[in-house]
């Protein structure tokens, strides 16, 4: 059987993923974490390195999102992240991301480009909001008794969950 093409290659990989950031052609400063999780983790998580891509939302709002590396199916970086096309650009999939984002950090170097995950891809996302202290007086957070949370709650009874 013929090997796939590369354009076949980021079809197959592109298949039920999202990108992040979300919106297109929004582009994030994308890091890898060594050893994020603790080595005790290790086997209930598959893996300890994480990938995370810090996208500035506005100038008072950033979302950082981590994925576990084996979660990150492909990863493009634009030619110019100002004005981004998807033909031009390079295309990093499976092994091939870690490898390049290894290589900038030891090379001090910023990537900066898009992550495309499974649908299903755990994530850590963390939200930093300047706000005043009226303004954050007002808002409160998703709250474990919101219904936004308890819809997880499948035991009757608190005691259930592990």
């Amino acid at each position: 059987m013929p090997e796939l093409s590369p354009s076949q290659v980021r079809q197959i990989s592109l298949a039920g993923t999202i990108s992040c950031p979300p919106q297109f052609p929004d582009v994030g400063v994308i890091n890898l974490q060594l050893r994020a999780i603790p080595e005790h983790c290790e086997q209930s998580h598959g893996g300890h390195d994480l990938i995370e891509v810090v996208h500035e939302v506005s100038p008072r709002v950033e979302i950082s999102r981590q994925f576990l590396v084996e979660g990150v199916f492909a990863m493009f970086l634009p030619k110019d992240p100002k004005v981004v096309d998807l033909a031009r650009g390079d295309w990093y999939f499976g092994q091939q991301i870690k490898e390049k984002l290894e290589a900038a950090r030891q090379k001090n170097e910023a990537v900066i480009g898009i992550l495309y995950t499974p649908e299903s891809a755990s994530t850590l996302m963390r939200v930093d909001v300047a706000m005043t202290a009226a303004e954050s007086a007002q808002y409160y957070p998703p709250l474990s008794g919101d219904r936004s949370h308890n819809h997880y709650a499948f035991a009757q009874n608190d005691n259930e969950h592990c």
